[in-house]
């Protein structure tokens, strides 16, 4: 067990990197495990953080902490989850127009998309491969006694 509270492995979890906070160079699970069972908190090993760990300029880990304490939850009653149609054209403007991808490969993607959508709904994994028996090699079908086997040695 990490042996370590809430607070603790969420300030583990920053420390490692994660998707609202940068890694610090050079701290990864061990350095950042043992960091935090010596210091208990991010806030501590920044005040005590050896000159060969640069922290980034931005390091928004109390923004980080607040966000996985306390998430931005919606109430599923409030969403609508039902499939449509991909606007093909607003894709377009913004992957392409103001993100630069490549037109051809978007237009690819909104293919496949629109065909995955028509395609069969598959719930069981036979659905998507067939297993096939596999025929196992002689000497494991053929059973063999111990008296045999002590013979061959």
């Amino acid at each position: 067990m990490l042996q370590l509270n809430q607070d603790e492995f969420i300030d583990l979890c920053i420390l490692m990197g994660c998707d609202f906070c940068p890694k610090i160079r050079g701290i990864g699970f061990k350095t950042a495990y043992k960091l935090i069972k010596q210091y208990r908190s991010i806030d501590t090993i920044l005040n005590n953080l050896e000159d060969r760990y640069v922290v980034p300029d931005v390091y928004p880990y109390e923004e980080a902490r607040k966000f996985f304490k306390d998430p931005l939850v919606y109430p599923t009653s409030t969403l609508d989850l039902s499939s449509h149609e991909p606007d093909e054209e607003g894709l377009i403007t913004f992957l392409c127009g103001e993100k630069g991808f490549n037109e051809e490969r978007i237009r690819n993607g909104i293919s496949r998309l629109k065909s995955y959508k028509n395609a069969q709904v598959k719930t069981r994994i036979t659905d998507y491969f067939k297993p096939s028996p596999k025929k196992l090699p002689t000497s494991i079908n053929s059973p063999i006694s111990l008296s045999s086997a002590k013979e061959k040695k």
